[in-house]
């Protein structure tokens, strides 16, 4: 995975995988003054499946026959608890059509591959590491023990409309930051008063969660799933219709970009 997988879909999809702090100069200009990797490579110990949702929240069609097999490599994002972990899938690195990130047992995880600038620009992360024991925490450039927490059930935000998933993305825990889902065309989201950088803040009643879905992935309001791109995967089988009344006190009431 390497650098491709850092470059290509670590600014995209998740964390940015590689961050920089940046100074201010004397006049005001913005300085750049280190950088580190923040998703690193992983061999893979076992065969496991991998699933584009948490499991442990039992949504319907969360087995789409992912694997990961010794051989391949993975990316490690954080753990979410004693038995998940999310991992960036390098066989879908440049995939439209089949998500990148997912959940998978951390038993499945390998050593570090090693190599990559963390914690800092002038240090190598060592092969032959196990992934690190914290939960809900993920690597950050911004942090003096170079991790920040994962907000896995984001709070609840204010409805303010609905609007059709058009293409798959990431959920996130906030704008552009930890991956903690997936949204696939199809799926119908309820869209809050909160935006921050191309994002939006939303409950998805399919995972019955909250968080932070990229703009790019909403149809227009009014447009429905036929406007979806040539290429986008069909939601997973068992997809239910969800209504607006779906969202409830019960399932509704309660959550790192290029700054981790």
């Amino acid at each position: 995975m390497r650098e491709h997988l850092r470059l290509a879909i670590g600014a995209c999809l998740v964390v940015a995988a590689s961050a920089a702090t940046v100074g201010v100069a004397a006049g005001g200009t913005p300085i750049r003054t280190r950088q580190v990797s923040l998703v690193l490579d992983y061999s893979v110990a076992q065969a496991c499946d991998v699933h584009p949702n948490y499991p442990g929240d039992r949504a319907p069609g969360n087995d789409i026959g992912w694997r990961i097999a010794p051989g391949d490599t993975v990316a490690w994002l954080y753990n979410a608890d004693a038995t998940w972990s999310v991992v960036a899938d390098d066989k879908y690195r440049d995939s439209t059509a089949h998500p990148a990130w997912g959940f998978v047992r951390r038993d499945c995880i390998g050593t570090s591959l090693g190599g990559e600038a963390f914690p800092t620009s002038l240090s190598r992360y060592p092969s032959g590491r196990v992934v690190p024991l914290r939960e809900l925490e993920g690597r950050s450039a911004v942090t003096s023990d170079h991790y920040r927490p994962v907000t896995f059930r984001p709070s609840a935000g204010r409805v303010t409309g609905a609007r059709t998933v058009l293409s798959m993305g990431t959920l996130r825990d906030t704008a552009n930051r930890f991956v903690i889902g997936t949204v696939f065309p199809g799926w119908h989201v309820r869209v809050t008063d909160e935006h921050s950088s191309g994002w939006t803040k939303v409950y998805v009643p399919h995972l019955k969660r909250w968080g932070w879905v990229e703009d790019t992935h909403f149809a227009l309001p009014g447009a429905g799933i036929s406007r979806a791109r040539e290429g986008s995967p069909r939601p997973p089988e068992g997809t239910p219709e969800t209504s607006l009344s779906a969202l409830t006190s019960e399932n509704g009431g309660a959550a790192e970009s290029v700054d981790n």
